[in-house]
């Protein structure tokens, strides 16, 4: 018998869930054995409102990009946490090893309504299923944001010279000063 995993969704009552691409740029179903994790996607956010990455003993770090997005992406938002069977699901295929992903459509086995997503996430860190770090003005922490920030601007391709000028504030608010020293460094004006 396989096991079981969780795929979380803002979409409720799905029967089934179908491949659908994401920044990998292939259509998986996405899903992880940990519950606690998978409720991180259970609202619209990506790789520039936080660092998710797997700690040491197992479990799931969350930390925050920029001032309050732990509020802005999760307080008041619903979700639904669908169980699947694992069967056919890979291992290995994305950058973070805690995913599993299905290139076929998957069958749903349950679904459970989450009416606060930010509330059943605090909920986690409670229980130490879930390690949470709120953004800090630390230098050591503004440092490895600002890696992860620049590698994500870098590997996502991201309309450097433009970023600024479009419809994502976050580029304007919090990233102003890495993205101008990436278009000065692109377009050859230190040399």
């Amino acid at each position: 018998m396989s096991g079981l995993l969780y795929h979380v969704s803002p979409q409720g009552g799905l029967d089934a869930l179908e491949p659908r691409a994401s920044t990998h740029g292939v259509p998986y179903v996405y899903a992880v054995r940990d519950l606690a994790a998978g409720l991180l996607f259970g609202a619209k956010q990506d790789d520039f409102d936080f660092i998710i990455s797997t700690l040491p003993d197992g479990r799931t770090e969350l930390c925050e990009c920029w001032e309050g997005a732990l509020e802005a992406r999760y307080a008041r938002r619903e979700c639904s946490v669908y169980t699947v069977a694992e069967d056919g699901f890979l291992e290995g295929m994305t950058g973070w090893p805690a995913e599993l992903v299905s290139e076929r459509a998957v069958a749903v086995l349950s679904e459970e309504r989450v009416g606060d997503l930010l509330e059943r996430i605090l909920a986690e860190e409670t229980r130490g299923a879930l390690a949470v770090r709120r953004y800090s003005r630390d230098r050591e922490y503004r440092a490895t944001v600002a890696r992860h920030i620049t590698d994500r601007l870098i590997r996502f391709d991201v309309d450097i010279e433009n970023c600024l000028d479009g419809g994502d504030e976050r580029f304007r608010r919090h990233y102003a000063g890495i993205v101008r020293a990436l278009a000065a460094a692109r377009d050859g004006s230190l040399l």
